[in-house]
């Protein structure tokens, strides 16, 4: 008789969790709507552009086309990633590309072709701001 009982209390969580429901569960669903702002954030600078990289779609823009130099952290990065993967005694060729740099861009004077070390190359970009030596 008590294994009856066992099994029967075994079996009842089983036999109750096929019986259909009688009602209908209630679940609560909250929705958020995103509302653009009226007016954009107030920005000091002549140019800023946010992007949503997963959709790529532009969020904001601000002459997100406009010409600016380069900016020194743009200088200091390049620097960091040239000493990064190159030695300060390798030599470098200068590209032909050095001459699409614009008319008004600092350069330290580098020409294509010409045969340079990173160390050189580190002296232009930081002490002349040579965009030329970033190029190459």
């Amino acid at each position: 008789m008590g294994i009856w009982l066992l099994l029967i209390a075994l079996l009842a969580p089983v036999s109750t969790a096929s019986l259909p429901l009688t009602g209908v569960p209630s679940v609560q669903v909250e929705l958020y709507e995103l509302t653009p702002t009226a007016t954009p954030p107030v920005i000091k600078a002549r140019a800023a552009i946010v992007l949503d990289l997963d959709s790529g779609k532009t969020l904001f823009a601000l002459d997100a086309h406009g010409r600016y130099p380069p900016a020194s952290l743009t200088k200091v990065m390049t620097a960091l990633v040239a000493l990064d993967t190159l030695r300060l005694d390798q030599v470098l060729t200068v590209p032909a590309s050095i001459n699409q740099l614009p008319w008004d861009s600092t350069r330290m004077g580098l020409r294509a072709g010409e045969r340079l070390t990173v160390r050189e190359l580190m002296y232009g970009l930081f002490l002349n701001s040579g965009n030329d030596a970033a190029i190459t």
